[in-house]
């Protein structure tokens, strides 16, 4: 396995995040549409669904790292997602989909998984911390979580699969600022998602957008009724993870209901795998609190 940082986001350049947001001036609240966003935002492959995977993107063969994934690992609260290098993660993605043990009965090909898994890290800048491994990392605490709670127990395979890719999904397209600076930043963007949950509506409109390829067909394999109930659970977990809201969710805990809500809980898991950071061993939290604080601290160029 490769060596922790010697591939990591710490050796990766930063996104300068003024041309990132300059790049992303959009048109008024009136020309929404997939195809005025296509035409306005300079990054293409993150708004439009028709976009192809580029010809270098190959999925990359790497039966070691795959036979090392042995479940115990993968449901360990001890996973270090920054001792991987981008490309493994891509295989580190594909069995944590193979664990969750769904996608023969949703009718889903590990074809599809792999184009997913590839379009998700394109969909991730170079953030110091919001980046590809973050996704990955809240992928693997979302199974770990939902597997030893017996959350994922319960739970039909259609929510079980909607967690995982709302987890891989949750960040899409994330500037590498906070909701305040980026609503500072570009009023634009703010008429078309309004300020509430901004950055979390565009992750998830992007995520919708990706979800909705044709490339992928989701459709077609999943049945018109799941693919549309996924597309649903995917927002609104991705929605969930505003901390703004953090006091909502709080106040659910509080209250007692009979009912199983797996909707409710696929909100509450994702938020924890958020933050599972400080749940690791220190020696692998302390890095992830090193990367967040020089993304926070560091003004944009």
């Amino acid at each position: 396995m490769t060596a922790a940082m010697d591939h990591g986001p710490a050796e990766r350049r930063p996104i300068r995040a003024t041309e990132w947001l300059r790049k992303f001036s959009l048109p008024s609240a009136g020309s929404f549409s997939s195809a005025s966003l296509c035409q306005h935002g300079a990054r293409r492959l993150s708004i439009a669904s028709n976009i192809q995977i580029r010809d270098t993107e190959r999925w990359p063969e790497n039966p070691e790292i795959e036979a090392s994934l042995s479940r115990d690992r993968l449901l360990s609260t001890s996973f270090d997602t920054l001792s991987y290098n981008s490309n493994e993660l891509l295989n580190v993605g594909l069995e944590l989909f193979r664990q969750l043990d769904v996608l023969t009965e949703l009718n889903v090909s590990e074809e599809t998984i792999k184009k997913l898994l590839l379009r998700i890290r394109q969909h991730m800048p170079d953030n110091v911390y919001h980046n590809w491994w973050h996704c990955v990392d809240v992928a693997q605490a979302t199974l770990s979580f939902g597997t030893l709670s017996g959350m994922f127990a319960r739970m039909p395979s259609r929510f079980k699969f909607a967690s995982m890719v709302a987890a891989l999904c949750h960040d899409l397209d994330h500037p590498g600022l906070n909701q305040l600076a980026f609503c500072e930043s570009n009023e634009s963007v703010v008429a078309l998602f309004g300020r509430g949950s901004l950055l979390e509506r565009r992750h998830a409109f992007v995520a919708g957008q990706l979800l909705s390829s044709p490339e992928l067909d989701l459709q077609a394999q999943l049945g018109t009724e799941v693919y549309l109930e996924l597309l649903d659970n995917v927002s609104n977990s991705i929605l969930a993870t505003d901390m703004e809201r953090h006091s909502e969710f709080h106040r659910c805990l509080s209250s007692s209901s009979a009912l199983v809500d797996f909707r409710r809980e696929m909100c509450f898991l994702l938020k924890f795998a958020d933050l599972s950071n400080v749940a690791r061993p220190h020696s692998v939290s302390r890095r992830w609190g090193w990367l967040i604080s020089e993304e926070i601290l560091t003004p944009p160029p």
